[in-house]
C-alpha cells in the first residue's frame, strides 16, 4: 500500500480484513511468506527497511534499514539466509540462522 500499511485477511472470518499489519513509513513494495523463527511476514519498503513479523498483536522487527528504498528481497529457508537489493545499488545479506 502506498500508506505504508499492510493488512492482512483472515479468509476463515469470512474475507473480512483481520488486521493492519503497518511496519512501514512509505511504499510497502514485497511481501512474503516464510516460516521463520523471527517471523512469519516478511515485507521492504520505499522506506528502506526490510521487517519481519511473528504473529498479530506483536512488534515488527526491522532486518535491514538504509537510507534508500529496499526494492526486494529473497528469502532462502532452506539454506538460512535472506538477500535483499536496494536503489544505493547494494545487496544485502542475513545470516537468518544468527538471529
Amino acid at each position: 500500500a502506498s500508506s505504508g500499511a499492510l493488512y492482512g485477511w483472515d479468509l476463515r472470518l469470512g474475507g473480512g480484513r483481520a488486521s493492519d499489519l503497518g511496519a512501514h513509513g512509505g511504499d510497502v513494495w514485497c511481501v512474503a511468506y516464510a516460516q521463520l523463527a523471527l517471523g512469519d511476514l516478511l515485507s521492504c519498503s520505499s522506506d528502506g527497511t526490510l521487517v519481519a513479523r511473528a504473529e498479530e498483536g506483536t512488534a515488527s522487527q526491522v532486518l535491514v534499514a538504509l537510507e534508500q528504498p529496499i526494492n526486494s528481497f529473497h528469502v532462502s529457508p532452506l539454506h538460512g539466509g535472506l538477500a535483499a537489493a536496494s536503489d544505493a545499488e547494494v545487496l544485502t545479506f542475513i545470516d537468518l540462522r544468527a538471529t
